[in-house]
């Protein structure tokens, strides 16, 4: 009986721990205003939200350092690093 109970057990909690165990794989996006700002090092134009976020993109590098954007962007992630960013502008002051 107590094997039994035992082996139920092992076998419940190694189906509870592989539910954890996804691809890792999240998508995000987000819409918020954004400063745009020139790093001096290296001359890359970077945009801070008012989330506290450093985004930075190929799409980014035309715009004007000073100004503020509306940006939409989204991002995805695999295992906490990121791999795409999408940046869309929707209003420019």
């Amino acid at each position: 009986m107590k094997k039994t109970n035992l082996f139920l057990a092992i076998i419940g909690m190694t189906l509870l721990l592989t539910s954890c165990l996804g691809d890792g794989n999240s998508n995000y996006s987000e819409a918020s205003v954004a400063y745009i700002a020139m790093d001096n090092a290296s001359s890359k134009i970077y945009g801070r939200t008012l989330t506290g976020r450093l985004i930075t993109s190929a799409q980014m590098q035309g715009m004007t350092p000073g100004t503020f954007q509306f940006l939409r962007y989204s991002w995805e992630e695999e295992y906490g690093e990121e791999k795409k960013l999408e940046i869309s502008m929707l209003i420019r002051w």
